[in-house]
C-alpha cells in the first residue's frame, strides 16, 4: 500500500502536520492565542498572525521559536519562520 500512495509523498505531508500541530506547545499559549500556522514549504514554516506590530515583534524573536520547534521535531528541522498578518480566529470561551 505504501507504494501505491507514494511513501515519500506522504512522509513530507506528515511531517508538514507535526510542525503545525506542535506550534502552540512550542510558543505557548498566550502566542498560540494570537497566531495561526498556516502551512509549511520545504523548511519554511509560514504563520499567520492578527496584526502587523505583533508580525514584527514575533519576527524579530523568531530564532527562539525554531529552536523550541526543532527541539521537538529532531527528524525535520525548520530553517526559517515567516510571519504576514492574517486572520486568527478567537478562542471559544466556555459559558460562565
Amino acid at each position: 500500500m505504501g507504494a501505491t500512495l507514494g511513501t515519500a509523498r506522504i512522509a513530507k505531508g506528515i511531517g508538514r502536520a507535526r510542525a503545525i500541530l506542535a506550534w502552540p506547545g512550542a510558543v505557548g499559549p498566550e502566542i498560540a492565542r494570537i497566531t495561526r500556522p498556516r502551512t509549511q514549504q520545504g523548511s519554511v514554516l509560514f504563520v499567520d498572525v492578527r496584526d502587523s506590530a505583533a508580525a514584527h515583534h514575533l519576527s524579530m524573536q523568531r530564532h527562539h521559536f525554531l529552536k523550541a520547534l526543532n527541539a521537538l521535531l529532531p527528524d525535520a528541522p525548520l530553517s526559517d519562520i515567516r510571519f504576514s498578518v492574517g486572520s486568527v480566529r478567537e478562542p471559544v470561551m466556555a459559558p460562565a
